[in-house]
């Protein structure tokens, strides 16, 4: 986060005091630092989802366990992260044996705790 402005403030106050012109540049430098070093962290840690990357919170290998099981196959599915603790989530399933929507749904928010799902279910 960037620095507070009595940083900056107490940056102009002890250069004045102390005839120290180069120390409110100084501080100025050490606020872009940290604005770059937040900026840096911000976008590493959310480029991926922003680019539809899938949602890093969700375990795929027990995921497909717990979905594809008697014939049925995950089709299509995708997951991203809405806020900081609730995660949606569009899934396609095809199967012979057809579950219901709610059944899909009840695995996904009670294993991975996914809040907002769209589910689609087709006959194979």
């Amino acid at each position: 986060m960037p620095l507070h402005p009595s940083w900056q403030l107490g940056g102009l106050l002890i250069a004045k005091h102390y005839s120290l012109p180069w120390f409110d540049p100084l501080i100025g430098c050490l606020g872009a630092f940290v604005i770059l070093a937040w900026a840096y962290q911000l976008c590493r840690d959310t480029g991926w989802e922003l680019l539809d990357g899938h949602s890093k919170t969700i375990n795929w290998k027990k995921l497909r366990e717990s979905l594809e099981i008697e014939g049925t196959k995950i089709l299509d599915f995708h997951v991203w992260r809405i806020a900081p603790k609730a995660i949606a989530c569009e899934l396609v399933v095809g199967s012979n044996n057809l579950r219901g929507l709610d059944y899909y749904r009840e695995i996904l928010r009670e294993k991975f705790n996914v809040h907002h799902i769209i589910v689609e279910e087709r006959k194979l």
